[in-house]
């Protein structure tokens, strides 16, 4: 390589995602320790602790009954990093198009 590396990147042994069956047999065995009555009782606990005001097992019940929300950066704070001497007429015109349409 140019830069003086070797040897990295590619295929080597073990590395990458981990197959889906081993996903698998890690929550059947979870399934297995962990009993749905046992579960149940876990949920009942935080459902109550949240009720009476803890806000970290409220977070956490909101979390998984509704999904974490999506972190919206402000439309500004694009705009301010954003290099314009590097785009091309296209991209310019582009970006044009999507403020004048998104946020005016």
């Amino acid at each position: 390589m140019a830069d003086g590396r070797i040897n990295n990147g590619g295929r080597r042994p073990g590395a990458g995602r981990k197959k889906k069956q081993l996903a698998a047999e890690l929550a059947d065995l979870i399934g297995k320790a962990w009993p749905m009555k046992a579960r149940r009782k876990a949920i009942e606990h935080h459902a109550q602790l949240a009720g009476a005001g803890n806000f970290k097992s409220f977070q956490l019940l909101m979390a998984y009954a509704y999904g974490r929300p999506v972190q919206a950066i402000p439309p500004f704070q694009i705009w301010d990093d954003l290099d314009l001497k590097k785009l091309s007429d296209e991209e310019l015109n582009a970006l044009m198009e999507y403020r004048d349409k998104h946020l005016s």
